[in-house]
C-alpha cells in the first residue's frame, strides 16, 4: 500500500499597498508636526532672549551716555551742589604761589596727574606753576588751552600768564565745590589720586569692601551670590556672610555720585549698567581714587566728613600717609555704617 505525502503551503499574504502608504503618510505628518513644534519652541525661547539682549544693550548705551557726559564736564565737579564763584587770575594780582597751589587742589586739579578724569593737572617748577586744564570735549572745554604757565615774582605777585605760549590777560580756574549737598557743610579738602593712598589703607578697604576689585568688571557675580545667600540665610557660615554685601566698589561709587539711595530693583539694575560703563572708561586706580574722594564717613557738628583724607584728619589728627594699620582698618570699617559716627 502506497502512501503519498503532500505538504500544503498556505499562500503568502502581501501587505496591502494602501495601508503601507497610509502609515508612511501618518509618520511623515507626525515628523512635520514634531519639527514644527520644535521650531515654535526654539522661536519662543529666542525671541525673549533677543528682546532681552536689545533691552540690555539699550540700557548700557544710555548708561554710557551718562558716564561720558559726566567725564566730559569733570567727574568730581559736575554734581549738583554749592560752588564758589570761579577764581580769575590776572598779571599783577597779589596772589602767592602757595595760594594758587591750594586753590588748584581744592578745585579738583591734581599734581603731576596723567589721567583726564580729574579737572586738570598742575606741576610746580620753581616760580612757575604749569597748569593743564582737562580736555573733555564739552562745549566749555573746546576752547581751553592745553597748558597755562603762571609766573610769580619774588613778592608773591603774579608776574605773567601765558596760554599755549601766548600771553593772556586772565585765566579762570574751575569753581571750588563748597558742598555737594545743600543741607550739609563740608570742610576744605583736596582731590586725591591713587598715588596719594597709602597701601595700608588700600588693603584695608579692599579687604572689607571688595576683595575682587581688581578682578571683576564692575559687577561681581560672586558678590551677588553672597548677597543672595545672606538674604536667604543659607549656608553654615550665614552669620559671616551677612556681613558681606553684593555691591562692588564701582557700584558704590555709582550709588554715591549718580543715583539716589533708594532700594529698588530698577535702581540696582541702573547701578550695574553704569558701573559696567565706568569700568570700560576708567582705570581701576582712578575708580578707587574717586571712591576714596567721595565716600561719606560720618559728620562732626555741621561738617560732613567726606573722603578718607578728611577722615584721617578729623578722627586721628593725622595726614593720610601717617595712618597706622589699626587706624586704616577703622576708616575702612566706617564705610558700611558712617551714621554711627555722625
Amino acid at each position: 500500500m502506497t502512501i503519498e505525502v503532500k505538504s500544503l503551503h498556505e499562500p503568502r499574504r502581501l501587505p496591502r499597498l494602501g495601508n503601507a502608504r497610509h502609515a508612511a503618510r501618518a509618520a511623515a505628518e507626525r515628523a512635520r508636526q514634531t519639527s514644527y513644534l520644535r521650531h515654535i519652541f526654539v522661536l519662543a525661547m529666542l525671541v525673549p532672549l533677543v528682546l532681552l539682549g536689545v533691552a540690555v544693550g539699550y540700557s548700557y548705551y544710555e548708561a554710557a551716555q551718562i558716564v561720558d557726559e559726566r567725564l566730559a564736564s569733570g567727574y568730581l565737579m559736575s554734581r549738583a551742589g554749592i560752588y564758589a564763584a570761579p577764581r580769575e587770575l590776572r598779571p599783577g594780582q597779589n596772589f602767592s604761589r602757595e595760594r594758587l597751589i591750594e586753590s588748584l587742589r581744592r578745585t579738583g586739579y591734581v599734581e603731576n596727574a596723567a589721567s583726564n578724569v580729574w579737572n586738570g593737572a598742575f606741576a610746580i617748577k620753581n616760580n612757575v606753576i604749569e597748569i593743564r586744564p582737562r580736555q573733555g570735549g564739552g562745549e566749555q572745554e573746546t576752547s581751553a588751552p592745553e597748558v597755562v604757565h603762571v609766573t610769580f615774582t619774588g613778592k608773591e605777585r603774579i608776574d605773567s600768564i601765558s596760554a599755549d605760549g601766548v600771553g593772556v590777560e586772565s585765566f579762570t580756574l574751575e569753581p571750588e565745590a563748597l558742598t555737594h549737598d545743600a543741607a550739609t557743610k563740608t570742610s576744605e579738602r583736596r582731590t586725591l589720586t591713587y598715588e596719594h593712598l597709602p597701601p595700608v589703607l588700600v588693603h584695608a578697604i579692599l579687604s572689607i569692601e571688595d576683595r575682587r576689585f581688581f578682578e571683576h568688571e564692575g559687577v561681581d557675580a560672586a558678590g551677588v551670590g553672597r548677597a543672595l545667600l545672606s538674604w536667604a540665610g543659607w549656608g553654615t557660615n550665614s552669620a559671616r556672610i551677612r556681613g558681606q554685601g553684593g555691591s562692588t566698589i564701582t557700584q558704590q561709587l555709582v550709588k554715591n555720585t549718580y543715583l539716589t539711595p533708594e532700594r529698588t530693583l530698577q535702581r540696582k539694575y541702573n547701578e550695574a549698567m553704569i558701573a559696567t560703563a565706568i569700568e570700560r572708561r576708567l582705570s581701576k586706580q582712578d575708580i578707587l581714587a574717586l571712591y576714596c574722594n567721595e565716600i561719606y564717613l560720618g559728620q562732626r557738628g555741621t561738617f560732613a566728613v567726606r573722603g578718607v583724607e578728611q577722615a584721617a584728619r578729623v578722627y586721628f589728627g593725622k595726614e593720610l600717609k601717617d595712618l597706622s594699620l589699626a587706624e586704616a582698618a577703622m576708616i575702612a570699617g566706617m564705610i558700611s555704617s558712617p551714621n554711627r559716627y555722625a
